[in-house]
């Protein structure tokens, strides 16, 4: 099993340290003194996203009635629900 965490690289004398967070060390059983596995690569940030998405054309407003459609259509089953 593993546990995917995003942490913050910071300095730490003259080495850099990522602290894992409690709650990925508990998912794991990880205790301090273990040794572990670590794949480093650095994270995506939202400019690489949109990038990646250049020359992507979308028309807002069959966007924004394709997204209210959905919302009518989710309160009908709601309320057929009842």
């Amino acid at each position: 099993m593993a546990t995917r965490v995003r942490v913050r690289v910071r300095r730490w004398g003259s080495s850099v340290a990522a602290v894992i967070p409690p709650e990925a060390l508990k998912a794991e059983g990880i205790r301090v003194g273990d040794e572990v596995d670590l794949e480093v690569a650095r994270a995506g940030t939202l400019a690489d996203l949109f990038g990646a998405l250049r020359g992507w054309k979308v028309d807002a407003q069959a966007l924004a009635d394709e997204d209210r459609d959905a919302d009518r259509a989710a309160e009908r089953r709601r309320r057929g629900a009842r």
